[in-house]
């Protein structure tokens, strides 16, 4: 059975408010997005799922894992609310994970046999494996999607990864981590090989062409995240994101919009660019937005242009520039947003304010007007690039990787808790160790204990087992008989004088087999009371079995018992001579004696000789 749970949100200016929660059951395999609800509430969940604004977390099976491991999420001193939807790069390696990566019980290749999910060990968490490599030295990054993580907490989110699965396919999906319901338009890990095109892990966003022949940037094996691209500013090399001027538009009028990236500048005397839509020679409707350095060039800065004031001849770009933050051989993380909250902003550009710079998850800087542009200049007729602005210039020199572009700001905790889970020698997340994922043999925690019951009434006998499911039980009668169901509950109906002896229940799963103790079902005939006439017989009991004595003779005899109404429920022909004979309480036509008053006779060459007054009761 597949368990899912489905989070929805609502949008503001963020993604990441916590709306309602629906939970539903389905069968199968990898099921999907499924809501039955009546009245309000279906509207309301089945308008946000059209809107992409709802998450799903499937359940599943992981007994058959061989390993797993905990890890644990801090967020002490690193965030001040909650945050959402976000997610979050965990490393591994083989210095510090050595199963992982060697043995009998490595990860499969690219991480084909990873599952994670959180500590109930069965709500599955969406994941996507960024790299694997397996063996000595090997390592491997993987970024998974957490629904809410707490704050400023040593223990804000707790999870397991589950590995070593002989056939497992992949279960890595990146369009889900990073859904475009969730704000994302475009994510470029930059992990491809060298002159390849970069695909954008949103599944739907335009892929990045690098230049040709030499201006093709090289492939950088060492990058922050993994593998990343090098930039060559002197071979002028850079990515064109799309094919024209429609890629990546975004709205720099009222935002909301957020760009980030890691960057490793190899020389920061001369202005680079990491991503830009945007052209330096005042060609008309080129400078929307730029994640580039200043005119003073140890300085981040983030750019953006509303297009509303492409009538104005000056202050009309907006900048939030960060000094110093370009440092020479050192990984920077940079999250530029833009957001009014809807406001449009005015022709003398006070709307400055809204451009805000972070770098390394620091408090933004929030912009100021610059005097950079001619008013018609400020436009969306620029190709985007990454490397490089359109005007081929700022050519980055260093390496990039990992960029995000998102029609959303994000909050300051989000960026905050990006920046500390993804930096090189990141502390927030902790692995724990290595451990046997043995399914539970099964244990018989309840025995079942002796019954008795009198002929044709019901008894139960019941276990109580625990151990990893499914279980499957047997019960056994008399060593050899298998009866009943696969139930710890075994029910016999009608009970007869051959249903007595010994029961026990034989309990098994994928691991072992357990035994219950024995117990004894004795079982008991109905009460007698015997009366006997000329000549004489008797009727008595004998343990379980009612016993008819007749005299001695040579004549064939015959014993009937009677109803009260003169029906015969019961006969036997008894031969000549000396005899003792028993009945087991059950009719002629196999169905346990009711209670009541019964009469025995007794036949002596067919004419009747005696009777006997029997009185059955339970």
């Amino acid at each position: 059975m597949i368990y899912q749970e489905t989070y929805c949100y609502r949008e503001k200016n963020k993604i990441g408010d916590t709306f309602m929660k629906n939970s539903s059951s389905k069968r199968g395999g990898q099921a999907r997005f499924s809501m039955k609800r009546k009245g309000s509430m279906n509207k309301k969940l089945n308008w946000m799922a059209a809107m992409g604004l709802c998450a799903t977390a499937l359940a599943g099976d992981y007994s058959s894992w061989v390993k797993y491991r905990n890890i644990t999420l801090g967020t002490t001193g690193i965030t001040t609310t909650s945050v959402n939807r976000i997610p979050i790069l965990i490393r591994f390696n083989e210095a510090t994970q050595s199963d992982m990566f060697t043995g009998a019980d490595a990860v499969l290749a690219n991480g084909a046999d990873l599952r994670f999910t959180k500590t109930n060990g069965t709500t599955d968490l969406p994941f996507e494996v960024d790299y694997w490599t397996t063996g000595a030295g090997g390592s491997g990054a993987v970024w998974v999607l957490l629904d809410s993580v707490t704050a400023n907490n040593s223990s804000a989110y707790s999870l397991k990864v589950y590995w070593s699965k002989s056939g497992a396919t992949t279960a890595s999906a990146p369009t889900t981590v990073f859904d475009t319901a969730n704000g994302f338009l475009s994510v470029w890990h930059m992990n491809e090989g060298a002159g390849a095109n970069l695909f954008s892990a949103t599944g739907n966003g335009p892929a990045a062409a690098p230049g040709s022949g030499s201006a093709q940037p090289t492939n950088n094996p060492n990058a922050v995240i993994g593998a990343g691209k090098n930039f060559s500013a002197a071979s002028a090399q850079f990515y064109q994101v799309g094919s024209d001027s429609t890629s990546l538009r975004l709205n720099s009028n009222t935002g909301p919009y957020t760009i980030t990236a890691w960057a490793n500048p190899s020389s920061c005397s001369a202005r680079i660019a990491v991503i830009a839509k945007y052209a330096n020679d005042n060609s008309t409707g080129t400078r929307q937005y730029a994640l580039h350095t200043a005119n003073s060039t140890d300085t981040w800065r983030m750019t953006n242009n509303p297009t509303l004031l492409s009538n104005q001849t000056s202050n009309n770009e907006y900048v939030a520039d960060v000094s110093g933050s370009c440092i020479e051989g050192s990984w920077t993380y940079l999250s530029g947003t833009y957001s009014t909250g809807g406001v449009q902003p005015t022709a003398d550009a006070t709307g400055a304010a809204f451009v805000t710079l972070s770098v390394n998850g620091a408090v933004a800087v929030t912009g100021v007007t610059a005097n950079q542009a001619t008013g018609t200049s400020i436009g969306t007729a620029a190709n985007t690039f990454i490397g490089k602005i359109a005007s081929n210039e700022r050519y980055m020199d260093g390496s990039i990787d990992e960029i995000t572009v998102s029609k959303v700001t994000r909050t300051a905790d989000w960026t905050k808790l990006s920046y500390e889970t993804q930096k090189p020698g990141s502390t927030a997340l902790s692995i724990g160790s290595s451990t046997a994922n043995l399914a539970g043999a099964p244990s018989i925690a309840s025995q079942p204990t002796n019954r008795s019951a009198t002929v044709g009434t019901t008894v139960k006998f019941g276990v109580v087992a625990t151990g990893t499911g499914p279980l499957a039980y047997k019960w056994v009668h008399r060593n050899t008989d298998t009866v009943g169901t696969n139930s710890d509950t075994l029910t016999l109906s009608n009970v007869a004088f051959t249903d007595t002896g010994s029961y026990k229940c034989v309990v098994r799963n994928s691991v072992s087999v357990t035994v219950s103790n024995s117990a004894t079902l004795s079982v008991t005939p109905v009460a007698l009371l015997p009366h006997r006439s000329a000549p004489f017989f008797n009727v008595r009991l004998s343990g379980s079995a009612i016993i008819f004595q007749l005299p001695g003779g040579e004549m064939q005899a015959r014993v009937s018992v009677l109803d009260m109404k003169g029906r015969e429920v019961w006969t036997r022909i008894v031969a000549a001579g000396s005899r003792e004979f028993s009945w087991d309480g059950v009719t002629t036509t196999g169905t346990p004696v009711a209670p009541g008053v019964y009469s025995v006779r007794l036949f002596l060459n067919g004419v009747e000789s005696a009777r006997s007054r029997l009185v059955i009761s339970r």
